[in-house]
């Protein structure tokens, strides 16, 4: 079962160079993902301030990662169930928010 949106999770990284990263989960059956039982859309997290990143650590409402860490809103990827490895805990519906936006930016246009 994938866990609800806004969890941060640890899971197989299908395109970086570490094979177990975390990822703040932004698609549920609430966001009308089309196969929500089965896989999700994750926002990367890291480690590394970046100017268009988005701050995560004080956005728990429970649980929370051992380092500062931001989401990287131009790096979605679908993760599979069987990626997904540990829970954190979950942030805010409104960082959850926050970071979904920023990332449907990077692929509309203002047409």
């Amino acid at each position: 079962m994938i866990p609800p949106r806004g969890t941060v999770v640890t899971a197989t990284d299908p395109f970086g160079d570490t094979p177990i990263r975390p990822f703040v989960l932004v698609s549920d059956a609430t966001t009308g993902h089309p196969f929500p039982e089965n896989e999700c859309v994750g926002i990367v997290v890291t480690t590394t301030q970046r100017e268009r990143a988005i701050p995560i650590s004080t956005a728990f409402d429970e649980g929370g990662l051992p380092r500062e860490s931001f989401a990287s809103p131009w790096n979605p990827v679908t993760l599979k169930e069987a990626m997904i490895r540990d829970e954190f805990g979950r942030i805010t519906t409104e960082t959850a928010d926050q970071i979904a936006d920023e990332a449907a930016r990077y692929i509309q246009t203002d047409e």
